[in-house]
């Protein structure tokens, strides 16, 4: 098991900006330490890329802040995570936080004794691997140490991790075509590319078993693994989506040329998205029409009382009267979105589509109820 050191908390920021990141981290401290009582609270920690020590840094006239900083609050009890009251406490203290960070602040919950039962999955792995001690140290995570094992992510991690980019492409490849493009547009579109980048090269080293918390180890990974002729390719593009994590840059780039790179990646994704489904449900596709009307659930380790369980909560009566009643709430996006992003669903008005997105059928535009749908699902993960 290998552990972030944690001793900075970007590869190369200044030293400004390195003390600016302590000083939230103090501010955040103080707050939160008057806010909840020693008998709620265990410890706290910052996680994601500046807890790792990966954190992106803009070069403006002086290093900025870009990523948000997540801080986790670590509480005695496993329900109070679940707790209303303490959610709006820490959401109003992130809220007032925010502007003087300069960038954007998260805090939540987590508990040993949630953590404990479990299962592993990305996100507990980098909460284990990426975080940096604020209050309390690591004997408050004993016996949480199996998540800090990457060979345990489920491969259907790598399948939820790659829907969720590929959804936020579809959006910025609809914005692309868009008459009035804007700044703000060009933006979406630079990220949601930069994020599927990634996401490509991520999802193989899950499902190959050699996942790890650096963003720049994965990429030494992904360079000396053996991989299809296509995935070098693969390795391009995470060497440029890992670029824009730790030194993120918006260039200005005409409407043209970011719809042709937007259909570069999204023609990659593609390959990505056929060869990582094969894998995970030994079935080959040729062509994600193929796929997409295979009639075999995409969902197979869960079962059809729960699927109809979770629809009725998702969706009420909509989702308890659909066809997709019995299958989980994802398999509608996994259906849909490699139709609208890769065969053109949405010209050819393919009934496939409508049918997925059924329950949003007041919304007309197929990519606005997609996008409506990949919300509120937001969070989902695939059951493994």
């Amino acid at each position: 098991m290998q552990y972030s050191p944690a001793r900075r908390f970007t590869r190369d920021g200044n030293e400004a900006l390195e003390k600016h990141l302590a000083w939230v981290c103090e501010q955040v401290k103080l707050n939160v330490e008057v806010l909840l009582p020693p008998t709620v609270m265990d410890g706290l920690v910052l996680t994601g890329p500046y807890g790792c020590g990966e954190g992106g840094v803009m070069r403006l006239v002086n290093d900025a802040p870009f990523d948000t900083m997540e801080f986790v609050v670590l509480v005695k009890g496993a329900a109070q995570v679940e707790s209303a009251d303490l959610r709006k406490i820490l959401d109003d203290l992130a809220g007032r936080l925010t502007p003087f960070a300069n960038t954007k602040l998260t805090i939540r919950m987590e508990s040993k004794a949630r953590l404990k039962k479990a299962a592993v999955s990305v996100a507990s792995y980098h909460f284990v691997t990426r975080l940096r001690w604020i209050v309390g140290d690591k004997s408050l995570l004993a016996d949480c140490e199996h998540h800090a094992d990457a060979r345990r992510i489920p491969i259907e991690d790598a399948m939820t991790l790659l829907l969720d980019s590929c959804s936020a492409l579809l959006l910025a490849r609809d914005r692309v075509y868009r008459p009035g493009f804007s700044i703000d547009d060009a933006a979406f579109v630079i990220r949601s590319m930069a994020r599927v980048q990634m996401a490509m090269g991520d999802v193989i080293l899950i499902a190959r078993q050699l996942y790890h918390w650096s963003c720049v180890e994965r990429n030494h990974r992904l360079n000396d693994m053996r991989k299809p002729d296509w995935a070098w390719t693969v390795l391009g593009h995470h060497i440029q989506g890992m670029e824009f994590q730790l030194h993120p840059m918006f260039i200005a780039e005409s409407q043209g040329v970011l719809a042709v790179r937007c259909q570069q990646v999204s023609d990659l994704a593609g390959k990505v998205w056929l060869w990582l489904e094969k894998l995970r449900l030994n079935h080959d596709f040729a062509t994600v029409r193929d796929y997409a009307y295979d009639e075999s659930t995409k969902c197979p380790k869960e079962s059809q009382w729960h699927n109809l369980v979770f629809n009725a909560r998702a969706f009420g009566s909509a989702g308890v009267s659909s066809k997709w009643r019995l299958r989980h709430p994802l398999e509608r996006l996994m259906r849909a979105m490699p139709l609208l992003l890769w065969d053109g669903a949405e010209g050819r008005n393919y009934s496939l589509v409508a049918s997925c997105l059924d329950v949003l059928s007041s919304v007309t535009s197929p990519v606005a109820a997609y996008e409506s749908l990949w919300r509120r699902l937001k969070g989902t993960v695939l059951p493994a």
